[in-house]
């Protein structure tokens, strides 16, 4: 693929892997829900990308539209922090996931999906992975992941977050959370 985008022809390569992006183009077009709010470099393209995540990032999780999902549970907030407080290299860490839902639940399944700088997916944590569907969920709570050792280098990471009740998706954030992971 390098070859030919270096090559000399015009390719219009569409991805969200914005590390090939980076790789692989000189111009980029960024879209946003369908039109075009950036056309011109790749590094421009990219900061207005990064902006976008600012933004939602300072929406409140309960404000956000471009959520998916049925709606019998939502997100209503997510942080994630270390025994001090802040996000460190092997550090055991929680990631916890505020909700609210229509009413007590049973057969539900969570999930966190951590991304990398660049929208590439780097880990997911699952319910439904450990086998550990919940059976009853009440009203109000929260979900938390615990990470014993956080296996990420310092950098910037954002997070998808996501509900399934009996098998049907009930809410899915994507970028729902960012957060800084330091030395």
């Amino acid at each position: 693929m390098s070859e030919i985008a270096h090559g000399g022809r015009t390719i219009l390569y569409v991805s969200h892997n914005l590390a090939s992006v980076a790789a692989l183009c000189t111009q980029a077009c960024l879209l946003d829900h369908g039109p075009v709010v950036h056309h011109g470099s790749v590094d421009a393209a990219l900061e207005r990308y990064y902006e976008s995540f600012e933004k939602s990032e300072r929406t409140s999780l309960n404000s956000r539209t471009d959520r998916q999902g049925d709606g019998r549970i939502r997100f209503t907030h997510v942080d994630v922090a270390g025994s001090d407080g802040t996000v460190k290299v092997g550090d055991a860490v929680e990631v916890r996931l505020h909700y609210e839902a229509e009413s007590e639940l049973s057969n539900v399944m969570v999930g966190v999906g951590v991304n990398g700088v660049f929208g590439e997916p780097l880990g997911l944590c699952s319910t439904r992975i450990t086998g550990q569907d919940l059976d009853r969920v009440p009203r109000r709570g929260v979900f938390i992941c615990t990470i014993p050792r956080l296996p990420l280098v310092p950098d910037r990471y954002s997070l998808n977050v996501y509900v399934q009740v009996n098998g049907v998706m009930a809410d899915w954030v994507q970028d729902a959370h960012t957060f800084d992971v330091a030395e």
